[in-house]
């Protein structure tokens, strides 16, 4: 009796096991299967590309991708620099002005506090959306082929702004 038990508990081992194994590879393909049209799209040639549209092999096999990238380093190193000088200044931007407006709002003695809560709230539901957004920043502000163009928009996240508020409202003294 105690062997047929056993030999039940194995078998139900075995087949989670296997489940197991079998959501990790489904998982695993997910993850792996873009990245592999990512490099079969890098072997593709510019017009077959947007002619017959992404695939898992290439269409029509090209390395200009790559001649292009070992001829013209210096284009590449000037996206990476634009990447690292947005994400550097635009991350230190973010945390002084969320956490500035988030202290105000978090003090009970702040006399604004529920307007500018209000406010920020308000902007968080109701954006002005994509097209507003490109209008203020080239006609109002005039920042059309600029970095500040970049990292000006992302500065005030309501949403951080009411996580750091919920943070320093836990605060002792406030």
């Amino acid at each position: 009796m105690k062997s047929l038990l056993r030999g039940k508990k194995r078998n139900r081992t075995v087949l989670s096991q296997m489940l197991i194994n079998l959501a990790l590879i489904l998982i695993s393909l997910i993850w792996v299967i873009p990245v592999w049209v990512l490099v079969s799209a890098s072997f593709t040639d510019e017009t077959a590309l947007t002619t017959k549209g992404y695939g898992l092999w290439p269409s029509q096999f090209s390395t200009a991708a790559y001649n292009y990238l070992f001829h013209y380093p210096q284009a590449v190193l000037n996206a990476y620099g634009i990447s690292i000088t947005v994400t550097f200044f635009g991350t230190i931007g973010t945390l002084l002005v969320v956490s500035m407006l988030a202290y105000a709002l978090s003090r009970v003695d702040f006399q604004w506090r529920r307007p500018i809560s209000f406010i920020v709230f308000f902007t968080m539901l109701f954006n002005g959306g994509m097209i507003a957004t490109y209008i203020f920043i080239a006609n109002t502000l005039h920042l059309v082929d600029s970095l500040l163009a970049l990292i000006l928009p992302i500065m005030v996240n309501t949403w951080f702004v009411f996580l750091m508020r919920s943070y320093f409202s836990e605060l002792p003294g406030n």
